[in-house]
């Protein structure tokens, strides 16, 4: 349990505010669960994050539901790091994560390095290994966002450093959120919940839909097409010339921008443009700003729902059988060393994949 391992960071950390100045700070209270060693042995499990409870947690990693529960209950938001830990696809329908890094600890401002590290991405993504190079990685990530999103798991973007543990600066994979004419940290929080934001390693991508932030959902009508007003600003170090309209994890479309120097000396590109839904759907924008030596900066918004009532979107084949696939391995792995009330949790996410196959397409 956190409250008890010598890994714990000590010190005082109450459930109180730190308030540095009007724009700046901090909920001392967050806690990861990390784990390498199951059952006594070198067995890895994969990364948790509680973000924002109020109280000081003394449960284990297993069984995971009773640590959400207690996070529910403690006001938190869990937060599913990176996607390819070994456990990350079964905490999903478990746990019910309220977000997910695209921007992760992995995405480094100096040479990318974490190259083949833990579970491959599927033949069907074609990105090999899946972290085999920087723009791999990424897409990896983004894929595996766009398969929970199809199969109805509305997570939101985050962004993680790991500074201090990563070679990676304090604030290069951030998340920005809407709050509104003032800052404050009930509506970030909850903002950050809802989506109401956009993840970048640089570019800023300020974003709407029929004038409305992303999170938004749109109501439809069964066989009537949605029409979708998009309009957007992208700001950069380096001149970025392209933005890509994502919609149930296709690129759909690429729109053309002609970016411009402001008076700061950044690069400024302003669009906007259609595009008609049909049925329940999900659109996001993301775009990727070309730096030196192959490398890239990218930022990302959360989705935009579309839901026609009573006609859910139907998940792709190919990505819930990957989720059953996965979870399969994974059980198989892991329960000769897991207690029995962890073992029936992966039982419980392998049941509810399982149940999203007959409606796939």
């Amino acid at each position: 349990p956190p409250a008890s391992s010598p890994r714990n960071i000590k010190g005082a950390f109450t459930d109180a505010l730190t308030q540095v100045d009007a724009t700046h700070v901090i909920w001392p209270r967050n806690t990861e669960y990390e784990i390498f060693t199951t059952a006594k042995k070198s067995h890895t499990l994969g990364a948790l994050l509680l973000v924002n409870h109020r109280g000081v947690i003394d449960l284990p990693a297993l069984p995971v539901s009773k640590v959400a529960e207690w996070a529910r209950r403690e006001g938190a938001l869990l937060d599913l790091e990176k996607h390819n830990w070994p456990w990350s696809l079964a905490l999903v329908p478990l746990v019910k994560p309220d977000l997910f890094e695209l921007a992760n600890n992995h995405h480094w401002r100096t040479e990318y390095a974490a190259r083949n590290w833990a579970e491959p991405a599927p033949a069907w993504m074609n990105l090999g290994t899946g972290g085999g190079t920087e723009r791999e990685w990424t897409l990896y990530g983004f894929n595996t966002y766009y398969a929970l999103l199809n199969s109805g798991f509305s997570l939101s973007p985050a962004a993680g450093t790991a500074n201090g543990v990563h070679p990676v600066p304090l604030g290069f994979g951030r998340v920005y959120v809407h709050t509104g004419k003032q800052f404050d940290y009930d509506a970030w929080m909850k903002g950050l919940k809802v989506g109401r934001s956009f993840v970048t390693t640089g570019p800023m991508l300020l974003a709407g839909v029929n004038s409305v932030l992303p999170g938004s959902t749109f109501t439809g009508r069964a066989g009537k097409p949605q029409q979708l007003k998009i309009k957007a600003t992208v700001l950069s170090e380096q001149p970025v010339h392209e933005l890509e309209l994502v919609v149930n994890g296709d690129v759909v479309k690429t729109l053309s921008l002609k970016p411009k120097r402001t008076a700061e000396g950044a690069w400024e590109a302003a669009i906007a443009d259609d595009w008609t839904c049909v049925g329940s759907s999900w659109l996001a924008l993301r775009c990727f700003e070309p730096r030196e030596g192959d490398r890239f900066r990218f930022a990302h918004t959360a989705p935009w729902f579309v839901e026609v009532p009573g006609q859910p979107l139907r998940p792709k084949k190919q990505e819930v059988e990957w989720f059953i696939q996965s979870v399969r391995k994974e059980l198989e792995r892991s329960a000769p060393l897991l207690p029995p009330a962890a073992v029936q949790e992966y039982r419980q996410a392998l049941a509810a994949y399982e149940a999203l196959l007959p409606s796939s397409r």
